[in-house]
C-alpha cells in the first residue's frame, strides 16, 4: 500500500466550488525508473464539511455554543478559533488533551445521548457524521443487508460508556471477527484498517474501506476493482495479482471449518423448524436475557449471506422467519447454511439445510 500526506483538499470542486462533493476521485500513476506507466489507481478521497453543528439545525450559533461550555480556568469563549481537540484528546488527530477534560469523543457522545430516544438509528448519527448528503455508511453491509451504525458500534450511551470504562475511541473500534468468525477477521486487538492477510496484502486492498465495503453504493468506491475484475464486489479473480490461478491456500485459509468456528463459540442452539427448508425456516432463539442481537446466515465457505435483527415472534419467542433471500434479495442456492445469533452477552448456533 502507499500513503500520500499533505496534500489539501476539499469537497469543493473547482468546476463546482459551491457545490459539495463528498466522493471526489484522485489519479495515482506508478512508473518504472525509464517514466514507463506500469500501473494506475482511482482512489476516492472522502471529505465533507457535514460536521457542522449550526447547520444541521441544532444549535443556533457556534458562539452560542462557546457561551453555553463551562468556564474552565484559562478558557475564554471570545478568544477563537477554539480546537476542540487541544482541550478534550482526539487520537483522530494526535492531541494529547487534558485528561480532566476527557476524550472529545466520550464528551459528545454522552451530552447528546437523548437522540437514542428523539432520533434513533443512522439519522441521529448523520446529524454530526457525514452526512445527509454524504452518507458514510455506504458500504454492502449497509445498502445491501440494511446494517446501521448502532450494530457495530452501539447506542450513543453505549459510545460514552465504554470509553469511561476504558476504551480508546478510534484505536479500540468494533472488530469484523466479531461477525464474521476468526477466519475473516483481523487479529485481536487490531483494527480492520490496519490488518493484512494473505501474503501481507492489506484487507482494505480486497474488501476496501470500513464504511465503504465492497460493492459500495457509491460507484466511484467501486471503480478500482471494477477495473480489475470487470465487476463490483471483493477482489476475488486470483489471476489479477497472480496472472494465474495458484494452486494451494487462498485468502482467509486456515485448517478450521466454517461448522466448527460458528458452532465452537457459542453456548446456546438455535431451533430451525422446518428443516430442511423448503419455502421458508422459523429460527427460533434459546429463552433468555439480553437484548434481540443479531443473526447472521453463513455458507459453507464462511461468506455473510444474510443479516436480521430478531423479533418476536407469535408465540412471544424470539427469532427470525427466513425465507431463504440474501444480499440483494437473491435466492440462497440449495445447501447448507450455518447461523449463528449473539447479542454482547449470549450466542447461539444452529444451521439450516435449503433444498428448493
Amino acid at each position: 500500500h502507499f500513503t500520500a500526506e499533505g496534500i489539501p483538499l476539499t469537497p469543493y470542486p473547482d468546476a463546482t466550488p459551491t457545490t459539495e462533493d463528498p466522493y471526489q476521485q484522485a489519479l495515482l500513476v506508478v512508473k518504472d525508473v525509464n517514466g514507463t506507466e506500469i500501473g494506475t489507481s482511482t482512489p476516492v478521497l472522502p471529505v465533507s464539511t457535514e460536521l457542522r453543528c449550526v447547520n444541521s439545525g441544532c444549535h443556533s450559533s457556534e458562539q452560542a455554543i462557546l457561551n453555553a461550555h463551562e468556564r474552565e480556568q484559562g478558557f475564554d469563549p471570545n478568544d477563537t478559533p477554539i480546537l476542540c481537540a487541544s482541550c478534550h484528546a482526539s487520537p483522530a488527530l494526535g492531541t494529547p488533551g487534558n485528561p480532566e477534560a476527557g476524550y472529545f469523543s466520550r464528551r459528545i457522545h454522552d451530552q447528546h445521548d437523548f437522540l437514542d430516544q428523539t432520533m434513533p438509528g443512522i439519522d441521529g448519527c448523520y446529524r454530526c457524521h457525514p452526512g445527509v448528503h454524504a452518507r458514510c455508511l455506504r458500504g454492502t453491509m449497509g445498502t445491501d443487508f440494511g446494517l446501521e451504525c448502532q450494530d457495530c458500534h452501539g447506542n450513543m450511551q453505549n459510545v460514552a460508556r465504554t470509553i469511561e470504562q476504558g476504551r480508546v475511541p478510534w484505536v479500540q473500534e468494533p472488530a469484523c471477527r466479531t461477525c464474521h468468525t476468526e477466519r475473516y477477521g483481523e487479529p485481536v486487538g487490531q483494527l480492520y484498517r490496519n490488518s493484512t492477510g494473505h501474503g501481507g496484502v492489506m484487507c482494505s486492498g480486497c474488501h476496501n474501506s470500513p464504511h465503504a465495503i465492497y460493492p459500495s453504493g457509491e460507484a466511484r468506491d467501486n471503480a478500482n476493482v471494477v477495473a480489475l475484475q470487470g465487476t463490483a464486489g471483493t477482489l476475488s479473480d486470483c489471476t489479477v495479482c497472480h496472472g494465474v490461478v495458484p494452486g494451494g491456500p487462498g485468502p482467509h485459509n486456515t485448517t478450521t471449518s466454517v461448522e466448527d468456528e460458528v458452532f465452537g463459540a457459542t453456548a446456546g442452539r438455535l431451533t430451525v423448524s422446518p428443516n430442511p427448508m423448503v419455502q421458508n425456516a422459523t429460527i427460533r432463539i434459546p429463552a433468555g436475557n439480553g437484548g434481540e442481537g443479531r443473526l447472521i446466515a453463513f455458507d459453507a465457505n464462511g461468506r455473510t449471506v444474510a443479516a436480521f435483527k430478531p423479533r418476536e415472534l407469535g408465540d412471544g419467542s424470539l427469532g427470525v422467519v427466513w425465507d431463504g433471500q440474501g444480499r440483494g434479495g437473491r435466492q440462497a442456492e440449495p445447501g447448507m447454511y450455518f447461523l449463528r445469533w449473539e447479542n454482547g452477552t449470549r450466542s447461539a448456533a444452529g444451521k439450516v439445510l435449503i433444498t428448493h
